[in-house]
């Protein structure tokens, strides 16, 4: 067990000491045959403090909230390539200030897995509502997840499509991104 201590003071580069009854719990489960080892502990710490939820019922839940939606975006930062959040923010006339934040996963410990053909992405996440007019920017580290036929300057896209498009940029460079914008462009353009 201090084995375990020593491991975890050495990562976080600071001194962790386990109190007495921690330690006899500890010795106690691994007399019991409970595995005590580093992934394990963390995973059983992540497990205790987290909620998993997929990209999907993010969204299912904004549309279950908020009857009128614009546009919903997901901001992957600090990008697409290893994002760590995902800032999701909705556009609707719904919503109470130019930043509101509803009671959907802002409880400060969800995190979102997004899953793509490669690779499953975990990463932070936050909702957050506007009533500020939505924009049709989308850049390598902002996706359109959807965007209804109303919102002028802006081509409609659906859930899936969007959803599609940030599976698609995921694990991208931002270089990578361009190119793959520019030749969805020109598609559409010609």
């Amino acid at each position: 067990m201090v084995d375990l201590f020593d491991h975890l003071s050495d990562e976080l580069g600071t001194t962790i000491k386990a109190s007495e009854r921690t330690k006899r719990r500890l010795d106690r489960r691994t007399r019991m045959g409970v595995d005590n080892s580093y992934d394990d502990v963390i995973n059983r710490l992540l497990d205790a403090t987290m909620e998993m939820v997929s990209i999907e019922e993010v969204i299912d839940a904004i549309t279950d909230f908020y009857d009128d939606i614009a546009m919903i975006k997901a901001d992957t930062l600090p990008s697409c390539e290893n994002p760590s959040k995902v800032i999701i923010t909705v556009h609707t006339g719904e919503a109470g200030s130019l930043e509101d934040h509803p009671p959907i996963f802002n409880q400060g410990n969800e995190y979102v897995k997004i899953k793509t053909d490669d690779e499953t992405y975990v990463a932070f996440v936050r909702v957050m509502a506007t009533f500020d007019g939505p924009g049709t920017l989308e850049t390598s580290e902002r996706t359109t997840l959807y965007m209804n036929d109303n919102v002028l300057g802006g081509e409609p896209v659906s859930i899936d499509e969007g959803l599609e498009r940030l599976r698609t940029k995921l694990g991208m460079d931002h270089e990578e991104i361009r190119e793959w914008n520019r030749e969805r462009e020109e598609q559409s353009n010609g």
